[in-house]
């Protein structure tokens, strides 16, 4: 890209932290072009004439917060879309990006920006992923005593260990692996895999940092989902009735505009703890039981969703 904008007389300027990560390293190592058609500082751009320039940047997946999508909402502090400027995706949309990257175009769309794809010219889309000769190179460049492929479908990864063993890598030495597989080296360089451990997606809360139970953020998404309700009330024995007004409290969904659904639930809880203290006086983890299931059945008449009930009633 640096030698075509400089064959063309087009300046060119790399924005996002993947790409300046990879221009570091590449300068490190001697291997960036020199070129004065290279900008190295956004500031630059303010005196070089857009239709003279060339932007490289990182995001073409719809990414929320790489470099693309902060311009094309106009979050960016030095870049921004005109109408007049063209947008390359270059990159085939991964199963799953669609939504986002649609958005993206949509954006470009209503700053007046030209978007193409591969679908207007299929010679857009180069792969960034290394070919067979790319690998070979590597592995002939480097000459390992074991290779470990990873990163791909099992097709790949078989022709990985495969082109290793043809350039001379042991049989031995070269091993294919699953999530959890215990790798032991000898100092020969044989590897082989000699233990497995459990693996599993595992959930942080962000703010206390423990380790979430599945259960629980089914709970948390259901919440999010449905809606929830609270409900909390002292009950008399003696008098069969409530003492105080009870709460019931709606999160996460509109009330009704009429007070019907909330004397129709309150009678429904006093009915429930009547039946239930019948049943089993004493038990009052079945009472606040049985109280949700009615209480959920009597929400759904109003509100059509099976909303997360939760109780708590105290038996006086």
């Amino acid at each position: 890209l640096i030698k075509i904008c400089q064959d063309i007389g087009k300046k060119i300027y790399f924005e996002g932290t993947g790409l300046k990560k990879t221009l570091g390293i590449a300068s490190d190592l001697d291997l960036l072009p020199q070129s004065k058609n290279l900008l190295t500082d956004p500031k630059q751009l303010d005196n070089t004439a857009s239709e003279d320039t060339v932007v490289v940047v990182t995001g073409c997946q719809g990414e929320p917060l790489a470099a693309l999508a902060r311009i094309c909402r106009g979050e960016h502090k030095q870049l921004s879309l005109n109408a007049d400027d063209t947008v390359i995706f270059s990159s085939r949309i991964i199963p799953g990006s669609e939504k986002s990257v649609f958005h993206l175009m949509s954006l470009c769309s209503l700053t007046g920006a030209k978007a193409y794809t591969v679908k207007d010219n299929p010679n857009i889309h180069v792969s960034g992923h290394a070919c067979e000769d790319d690998i070979k190179a590597l592995i002939d460049s480097l000459e390992p005593k074991t290779f470990i492929p990873v990163h791909g479908t099992f097709s790949h990864l078989k022709a990985n260990e495969l082109a290793a063993q043809k350039l001379g890598v042991p049989e031995e030495n070269t091993v294919f692996v699953h999530d959890g597989d215990v790798i032991t080296h000898s100092p020969g360089g044989g590897i082989n895999i000699s233990d497995e451990v459990e693996t599993r997606w595992q959930f942080i809360d962000s703010y206390s940092k423990q380790v979430l139970e599945k259960q629980v953020l089914k709970s948390r998404l259901k919440i999010g989902e449905l809606g929830a309700c609270v409900f909390s009330g002292v009950y008399s024995a003696a008098d069969e009735s409530w003492l105080t007004n009870c709460s019931i409290k709606i999160i996460g969904l509109k009330e009704p505009n009429s007070d019907h659904w909330f004397q129709s639930c309150e009678k429904s809880a006093l009915k429930s703890v009547k039946t239930s203290i019948q049943e089993k006086r004493g038990d009052i983890e079945y009472i606040n039981e049985q109280l949700r299931i009615s209480l959920r059945q009597q929400l759904y008449k109003f509100f059509r969703k099976k909303i997360v009930v939760i109780t708590s009633v105290h038996i006086i």
